[in-house]
């Protein structure tokens, strides 16, 4: 095959990849909604800043500038729409350009299109999580990560020292203004492997011991607020053991050879991209303290507010420990044995096969907490040099490794999705790893060569398609089988029949109902989806930790001016945050308490309205059974025009409907007109045929027949047909 049709493979071979990556990811980001609501906080805030302005002082955030400055141009100049379509086809992007990065650093480091197609894979499924928060920072933050880590390692292959320091110098100030300890972490990394690899005219061994001393204590300046938490101290000691052993690993094949020009190209870099951003938001109204508290003061804080921890397994330290003595005992070798070369090898592939059998699973947080329980002590294993004869494949994957060991403090104090945002590229580096240990045994075992070459290949081959094909499968399965959800700026989200039902019930009565719209906690999707006002533009998901005093009371008195205010609460959520010891209380939470109550309950959510004050519950059915012998079906319809019949039909699966209805002379259906505060606008009307309604309408219908061997109530719906059978409203039972 000649040159340009191998070229010509490879593309195709790639592009078939990306599509079925993008298919599998639409059909995930399309099909998964989070109660708490990540997402509507981040979209809400970045609509808000696209036609307010003044970041900090009135919108509040808990992020960098970044990601608002690059939502308000896609509105303004491309001319997107700010809703959760959008941020889930970024999300997307992100996602894609992570999984891109990790194939393209595979293929400088193996020429191998086989390899580099499983590591996007790998990478992919890796960052199953992005599916769960769509819009937020972090996905961009992974790209970013992603982009600077293997455009570093690239540079660093050719031995362009200024093109590294440019490019990891832009994409670590992207990630500062983005989420200041994440971009403090990428910087950290970049600017310590420059300095170990500068001409320095004295004191290299100083600044040696000062990059030592930093993998030390960083974690303790990091996190000295919640030292005293088991996992945190064990998450210190993995990171600063994990850091050290590499940082041996790297000061054997260190060459100075970077110089002052270098570092003078990053400051300019670093400038170019704070100035840019930082200008954009002042020139809309942010003023440098408001810029310096909400970017820098406000985060500090943050651990204290919440923690979420990881669980160490108990053998983290134990690896920790015996990688530190591998690296020190290497440290003070001049060269290794065949014996232990060979051991090395081993090792690694051992770890990579435990890693690829995680994946054939490929569930939730599976993988990334493999990356960061096993990754971060392990990482130097992954990294040492085991040959000589490729000095800068050796090098670009030290990089990478040393980027990955900063990126694994993402981790802390949130462990959830920002365990795969940063501990994604251990996937990438464990399979350059575990190809150079193949290569290496090959050499010194040459009758396995060729057989570990193609069980190498073969194993990452079924890890990958087979992980990929379960996620797939899975995506598909929920994109087909569920209904788009319809609801203004979701229209095209499919998500379980329960979730969608309660939505969409929730949507419909804060369109009718609610006037100033605000939630407990917050989850800002429902004033997106129904155009409701928030009191202010002070929106967070946990206000009641997030915003201070002031902040809080003049929610408070924005509430207390609009008598039609309704609160959404999400009682799972509420009870939740209640286990874990989070403090619920504050003047804003005291005012909602006293003042509001619950007027309709679906699913795990609430819609409270003022005391005293009751709303028609719209696209609702209750079943009253308190007389068994006489149980009826009491509906409060409102999209329909007419009603002929009514099925009772459970929510999930194909099953038939539990029972037919339509008004008849034995079994007449009563009509009742109700006004939106539930009471009657007109008196009830007996009907025995299909008949026509207008407004809100309760219709009370006899049930015939034992109802006992039914599901549970909270799981069924009820349809309503027009007489020439089309469903013209679906209603959620309620308990």
């Amino acid at each position: 095959m000649s040159a340009s049709s191998r070229t010509i493979a490879r593309c195709l071979l790639f592009a078939a990849l990306a599509l079925a990556l993008a298919l599998c990811g639409y059909a995930l980001l399309t099909t998964q909604f989070m109660a708490y609501d990540d997402e509507g906080y981040v979209l809400l805030s970045y609509r808000n800043y696209a036609t307010q302005g003044h970041l900090y002082r009135e919108v509040f955030s808990q992020y960098g500038p970044l990601p608002y400055v690059w939502y308000h141009a896609l509105a303004s100049l491309a001319g997107f729409r700010l809703d959760s379509e959008l941020v889930r086809a970024v999300t997307l992007a992100c996602w894609l350009g992570c999984a891109a990065a990790a194939g393209r650093f595979l293929w400088q480091q193996t020429r191998h299109r086989g390899i580099a197609a499983g590591a996007a894979v790998l990478t992919f499924l890796a960052l199953l999580p992005m599916i769960d928060e769509p819009g937020h920072p972090g996905g961009l933050l992974a790209l970013l990560s992603a982009a600077g880590a293997v455009a570093g390692a690239t540079a660093l292959t050719r031995g362009h020292w200024r093109g590294f320091a440019v490019v990891t110098a832009l994409c670590g100030a992207a990630m500062l203004l983005c989420k200041v300890n994440v971009g403090l972490f990428f910087l950290v990394a970049a600017s310590s492997w420059l300095a170990l690899h500068t001409r320095w005219s004295r004191g290299s061994a100083a600044v040696t011991w000062s990059i030592a001393l930093g993998c030390a204590i960083s974690p303790l300046l990091l996190m000295q607020q919640l030292w005293h938490e088991r996992w945190v101290r064990e998450f210190g000691f993995v990171f600063a053991g994990g850091s050290l052993a590499l940082l041996l690993a790297a000061l054997r094949t260190r060459r100075a050879e970077a110089g002052a020009r270098a570092w003078l190209d990053a400051a300019l870099a670093v400038v170019a991209v704070v100035s840019a951003v930082v200008g954009a938001v002042a020139f809309r109204g942010t003023t440098f303290s408001e810029l310096w508290q909400g970017v820098v003061a406000d985060p500090l804080r943050h651990p204290l507010i919440y923690a979420h921890a990881t669980h160490w397994p108990a053998i983290a330290p134990w690896l920790t420990l015996a990688g530190l003595g591998c690296a020190l005992v290497l440290a003070r070798r001049r060269g290794e044995s065949t014996g232990m070369i060979i051991a090395l090898a081993i090792l690694r592939l051992a770890a990579l096969a435990g890693f690829l059998i995680v994946a054939l699973r490929a569930e939730g947080f599976s993988l990334p907490l493999f990356g960061l329980h096993f990754g971060a002590p392990l990482v130097w294993l992954t990294a040492v040099p085991l040959r000589d004869s490729s000095p800068g494949e050796n090098r670009a994957r030290l990089w990478l490794a040393w980027v990955f060991s900063w990126q694994t403090l993402h981790a802390y104090p949130v462990a959830g999705s920002q365990v795969a945002w940063g501990g994604f590229l251990w996937v990438p580096l464990a399979i350059a790893g575990g190809w150079e240990a193949v290569q290496v045994l090959g050499v010194h075992l040459s009758r396995l060569a060729t057989p570990l070459r193609v069980l190498g290949a073969f194993a990452l081959a079924v890890a990958s398609a087979v992980g990929f094909g379960r996620i797939a499968s899975t995506a598909a399965l929920r994109y087909s089988f569920h209904a788009p959800l319809g609801i203004p700026g979701a229209e095209h989200l499919r998500l379980n029949e329960d979730q969608s039902a309660d939505l969409r019930t929730l949507t419909r009565n804060i369109e009718a109902h609610a006037g100033t719209l605000f939630s407990y906690p917050g989850m800002f999707s429902f004033n997106i989806w129904t155009e409701r006002p928030t009191p202010t533009l002070a929106n967070a998901t946990h206000w009641f930790s997030l915003l201070d005093e002031p902040r809080q009371r003049a929610i408070v008195a924005r509430l207390e001016n609009d008598p039609r205010a309704v609160i959404v609460v999400q009682r799972a959520l509420v009870g939740f945050l209640l286990s874990s010891g989070i403090d619920l209380q504050g003047p804003l939470h005291d005012y909602l308490t006293a003042n509001f109550a619950p007027a309709l309950r679906v699913g795990t959510y609430e819609l409270w309205t003022r005391r005293g004050r009751s709303i028609a519950p719209l696209g609702t059915a209750q079943f009253v059974e308190a007389d068994p012998a006489a149980p009826r079906l009491v509906v409060v319809a409102s999209q329909a025009r007419e009603i002929a019949s009514v099925e009772i039909q459970p929510l999930f699966g194909w099953s038939p409907p539990l029972r037919r209805l339509a008004p008849s002379a034995s079994a007449p259906w009563t009509i009742t007109r109700l006004l939106a505060d539930g009471t009657a606008d007109s008196a009830s009307a007996s009907v025995c045929a299909p008949t026509a309604i207008s407004g809100i309408t309760r219709v009370e219908i006899p049930l015939s027949g034992g109802t006992a061997d039914w599901p549970p109530r909270e799981i069924l719906a009820v349809a309503l047909f027009d007489r020439a059978g089309r469903r013209v409203e679906t209603l959620r039972v309620m308990r």
